[in-house]
């Protein structure tokens, strides 16, 4: 008789989103030393937006970004990574620099789709719906479809049935209230995020949001930098938090990161 046995290979992945603010005042002069940050915490995949990548990254990190003239989002990994683009006319093209997506391998053989995002809170242009159904993606709480409406229909689309990380500055939150009671427009957003089987991980491991931006002397938690993931990555998270002192005390952005651990790993049959 053979007896048959499970051996689990399993790795630990760092995930991290951080808006760098790279584009306003004096958050330039210290961007080369947040990125120094980012290195030091040794990400295996980086989610950024308003950054201005180095021309060169110390060996055994690549870094893919779309071309950006002041800045742009980019995602910064260890792993094996495969660039994803689009046409410029297309539905997730017409955002450009504002998003940055790939394919990245990860230690256990899975291929994630992923990508960095940053997106606006404001009515979307013309120019950005032309031949798109702006009405069906517009959510119930707003009269006209907003940036982050566009470009989060469009990614659904193309992480639909996929394992995937969405993750960046969606410049929107649930800005939950005194009372407990959420912004309707942030509400929705998330709600048709989590219908269609997208993970916020930060949620999942803490219950609530937490401060990530720093910008503005309001009370009121705001936190619009999230990551997202299938619910088969989601069910390897270890934990998820947003570490304020980048941005609170040290004034390196305006925003502070998100950071979230996940277990991955497969079962390999042994006799």
């Amino acid at each position: 008789m053979t007896a048959v046995t499970g051996q689990v290979h399993a790795a630990r992945v760092r995930i991290l989103t951080w808006n760098m603010a790279s584009a306003f005042g004096s958050y330039k002069e210290y961007h080369d030393e947040a990125w120094a940050e980012v290195l030091a915490r040794e990400p295996d995949i980086a989610f950024l937006q308003e950054c201005a990548p180095p021309p060169e990254f110390p060996y055994g990190w690549t870094v893919h970004a779309e071309p950006f003239e002041i800045w742009g989002s980019a995602i910064v990994t260890r792993l094996p990574m495969t660039p994803v683009r689009f046409e410029p006319t297309s539905h997730l093209g017409r955002f450009g620099a504002y998003l940055a997506t790939a394919t990245v391998t990860l230690p256990d053989g899975t291929e994630l789709l992923v990508s960095s995002v940053h997106e606006r809170t404001a009515p979307a242009s013309k120019r950005l719906l032309k031949d798109l159904d702006g009405a069906a993606m517009r959510r119930p709480s707003v009269d006209v479809p907003w940036w982050n409406d566009v470009a989060w229909h469009g990614l659904a689309d193309l992480v639909r049935g996929r394992r995937f990380i969405v993750a960046g500055d969606w410049n929107t939150s649930r800005w939950v209230d005194a009372k407990g009671i959420p912004t309707p427009s942030g509400k929705d957003f998330f709600d048709r995020a989590e219908a269609a089987g997208w993970v916020d991980l930060h949620q999942r491991a803490v219950g609530h949001e937490e401060r990530s931006w720093f910008g503005s002397t309001n009370p009121r938690v705001h936190q619009p930098d999230v990551i997202f993931a299938d619910a088969s990555t989601a069910a390897g998270l270890v934990g998820c938090r947003v570490e304020p002192e980048w941005a609170a005390d040290r004034k390196l952005s305006d925003h502070a990161p998100v950071i979230a651990e996940l277990q991955v790993g497969h079962a390999r049959a042994m006799t």
